[in-house]
């Protein structure tokens, strides 16, 4: 389940690495790893990421 769950996430993710717009990609980044972890169970993780301050050049 976790590596069929995985390898889903995994394809997503190349699309982010072959993104030219790299602040896009980023963002885009961001939320598959969110969404993953949810997935996973891990919400409360993902709810205190998301109060952290964001950075993008």
């Amino acid at each position: 389940m976790k590596e069929k769950l995985q390898a889903e996430y995994v394809e997503k993710m190349k699309a982010c690495v072959e993104n030219g717009d790299t602040e896009a990609a980023h963002g885009d980044a961001d939320d598959l790893l969110c969404e993953f972890l949810r997935k996973l169970g891990y919400n409360e993780l993902v709810e205190k990421y998301l109060e952290v301050n964001k950075w993008y050049a």
